[in-house]
């Protein structure tokens, strides 16, 4: 088979550890073999108006992020009548989450520079040697006088 890539005993797991995430969100006993059949286009990039592939971390991370607007989507279209529960919800939502994956993406590397930055800046060491030394007082008096000078 072309294309077919080996899956690795991790990535399996983090994929088990998101949809057992799912089943407990949406509160679903069942997800049909369809649904798993999406993600799997999903991380190899091949669903539909999907233009690249989508790593599970980022999948996953882009949806408990977007879990708030996601309920208050869910809450407005309840209202209006639209009722959408178990595997629709959540492939409704999952389109949701897919079309905000470019702005992810952007706004994560806006937070791997910032990191850098903030690690660079953190790396730069004192120089103590440069630092001016004031000479240390062998009698606990204070000259007043002495201050006031250098004010």
């Amino acid at each position: 088979m072309e294309g077919t890539k080996r899956v690795s005993k991790a990535e399996k797991a983090k994929r088990l550890q998101f949809t057992d995430w799912l089943y407990r969100q949406y509160e679903v006993s069942f997800l049909p073999k369809y649904f798993f059949m999406n993600l799997d286009k999903v991380y190899k990039g091949t669903y539909k108006n999907l233009t690249k592939p989508v790593p599970v971390d980022d999948l996953w991370d882009m949806w408990q992020r977007k879990m708030p607007y996601l309920l208050k989507v869910y809450d407005k279209n309840k209202r209006s009548g639209k009722i959408m529960e178990g595997v629709s919800r959540i492939n409704y939502d999952l389109a949701i989450v897919l079309s905000k994956y470019d702005s992810y993406l952007a706004w994560k590397d806006q937070q791997m520079q910032a990191l850098a930055q903030n690690e660079s800046n953190t790396s730069q060491s004192i120089d103590y040697k440069k630092m001016a030394s004031s000479p240390i007082r062998k009698n606990s008096e204070i000259d007043i006088n002495e201050i006031i000078d250098e004010i």
